[in-house]
């Protein structure tokens, strides 16, 4: 039997928590000892042993163990590594808190020192960068500032693991001082929407230049410092690396010394594929390597592993200009990690998992120097939802394309935008309005109400406006719809300007020749023809269209017009 002056200590590990071999396992019995919890993993146990942290605190044992088993028993259910290794963090900052507070931690008194942690928190927001209450002068610890935001959060975390120890109903975070953060997104005025957008496409560049300049060539021979041109803000000098003391197995040795060049291309290119494909980072990091089989849907490619590529699972989806870049990285990386299985095989020092890989501090570095923010995976999901909505208009269409509920894409994504205010507003008092209402409708498309002439307008073409159909044709916010429907009322719109044009008296001159009727029949050919080349959806949607039209089924926009205009014949 165990000694009563020396309890029994359970095994406080997490089997089901990933680590590389080098790396220290986490393990709750350093939150038995005294300072245990602020001190560094991998030499916590030696001083253990060493009596640095003095005799065991066996009055904790029976709340480090709840906590240890409310952790362990999601992580073993299916919970996600990440979230265990977050709750063991707070939970360490916790017991780090009290320690400097000499505050007792067990079953009866956590409530008592969470609470004075929240408040702790909470006046980390108000003071900031101030003295941490309770550290004696000379061993003084500067505290950071803390946003609203953060604060919040790491309490909410503490009060997960502690509700579920404690069998709480009420969470101990709804009696805190502490305030969700406030979800209201206010829209930006149009010059700081604009300056955004620039940020935006400046970021981009500087990724697509990175990935264009850091070639198989230069990642393996090129002397440093390392030139890479960038289109926007100058060539970019980077200084030689330091070297990792041992070369992974799965990297060509081509690469000793300079991975620091590999990592910051696979950096860009995982940006950049979050933000072509809309993937969660979590999900991006851990894609493996395989023979990709593309099938073309929509305006891009859906991607499958070419072994189910007869009605496979789709992998993710990639728009089509973005799939030559996408296969020259492929062979990039295959080139320097012949034996790695993962799409994005950061180099680490060996023994580290593979998913610490990506912390963004290499492209944050090169941000910095270039005084252009950084853009994280959540913003570039962000800004591809922007994008989208920007472009289609519609919400509904849009949430299904990045697989969210509505309620989800506008409460975590959805930025407002100025731009799409006046779009909305233009649209709903064009119809609400009765004197706006009583105009001509425009031409088959969206627009946002405001006529614009694109740069190569002829001469003979009408000029845009909101009222002719014809306006519309040559208006710069004029937009095509992806749809039967669009297609159908279009090609109705060519047969109308085809009668118009037989109606016609015989041009005299040559300048009668360019008539705004046969302008608009060869613009709307073109479109016609641009949807007939594109994919073979919108191919049937022509070829349908073009029966209906000679079966003298017209669209309802067009079908009144079109049936006065040949005398009532229908």
């Amino acid at each position: 039997m165990p000694s009563r002056s020396k309890p029994f200590i359970p095994d406080l590990k997490f089997p089901a928590l990933q680590h590389g071999p080098k790396e220290t396992p986490e393990d709750l019995v350093i939150l038995l000892y005294q300072g245990g919890a602020a001190a560094r993993s991998d030499k916590v146990h030696s001083d253990i042993a060493s009596g640095k942290f003095g005799p065991i605190q066996g009055e904790r044992l029976p709340l480090v163990r709840r906590i240890h088993q409310e952790i362990n028993a999601a992580l073993v259910g299916g919970g996600s590594q990440e979230t265990a290794r977050g709750q063991v963090r707070i939970i360490r900052q916790l017991f780090e808190f009290a320690d400097k507070e000499n505050a007792r931690l067990t079953l009866e008194s956590i409530e008592s020192v969470y609470f004075s942690y929240a408040d702790h928190l909470k006046r980390r927001i108000l003071l900031g960068g101030k003295v941490a209450r309770g550290v004696p002068r000379g061993g003084e610890k500067k505290l950071g500032p803390l946003s609203e935001r953060s604060a919040y959060y790491y309490a909410s975390d503490a009060a997960i693991v502690l509700d579920k120890v404690l069998n709480r109903r009420i969470s101990l975070l709804k009696q805190t001082k502490l305030k969700p953060p406030k979800r209201r997104k206010s829209p930006i005025g149009h010059v700081a929407e604009k300056q955004v957008s620039s940020d935006t496409n400046r970021f981009g560049h500087m990724l697509q230049d990175l990935c264009d300049g850091l070639t198989l060539r230069v990642a393996q021979y090129a002397e440093f410092p390392v030139t890479i041109a960038l289109r926007t803000d100058g060539p970019l000098f980077i200084k030689k690396p330091c070297y990792l003391a041992e070369a992974p197995a799965a990297v060509g040795t081509a690469l000793e010394g300079r991975y620091s060049l590999a990592n910051l291309r696979i950096e860009a290119e995982l940006l950049m594929f979050i933000a072509q494909t809309g993937m969660n980072f979590s999900q991006a990091i851990g894609l493996e390597i395989q023979q990709f089989s593309y099938s073309a849907h929509n305006d891009g490619y859906q991607v499958r592993d070419y072994k189910a590529r007869r009605g496979g699972e789709v992998l993710f989806e990639i728009f089509s200009e973005y799939k030559s870049h996408f296969e020259r990285y492929l062979e990039w990386r295959r080139a320097l990690f012949p034996t790695s299985t993962r799409i994005f095989p950061f180099v680490c020092m060996e023994g580290v998992r593979t998913r610490k890989g990506f912390t963004g501090a290499r492209i944050r570095a090169v941000t910095r120097r270039l005084g252009l923010p950084y853009l994280s995976p959540q913003a570039l999901r962000g800004v591809r939802v922007n994008w989208l909505l920007r472009m289609s208009a519609n919400v509904e269409k849009t949430a299904a394309v990045v697989q969210h509920s509505v309620a989800t894409m506008r409460g975590t994504y959805e930025r407002p935008s100025f731009h799409r205010l006046v779009v909305e507003s233009a649209k709903f008092w064009k119809k609400a309005d009765p004197v706006i209402a009583r105009t001509e409708a425009v031409a088959p498309g969206g627009c946002n109400g405001m006529p614009v002439a694109v740069p190569d307008i002829p001469p003979s073409a009408p000029e845009p406006d909101c009222l002719k159909k014809a306006g519309c044709l040559w208006c710069d916010n004029h937009r095509d719809v992806d749809s039967f429907d669009y297609v159908w009322a279009m090609t109705s719109f060519l047969h109308l300007k085809r009668i118009e044009l037989s109606n016609a008296p015989r041009p005299r001159t040559e300048s009668e020749k360019e008539a705004p009727a046969k302008l608009a029949i060869e613009r709307l050919e073109r479109r016609l023809t641009w949807f007939e080349q594109s994919n073979n959806a919108r191919k049937e949607w022509v070829e349908e269209a073009r029966v209906r039209i000679l079966e003298g089924s017209y669209h309802k926009s067009f079908s009144t017009v079109i049936t006065e205009m040949q005398g009532g014949r229908t």
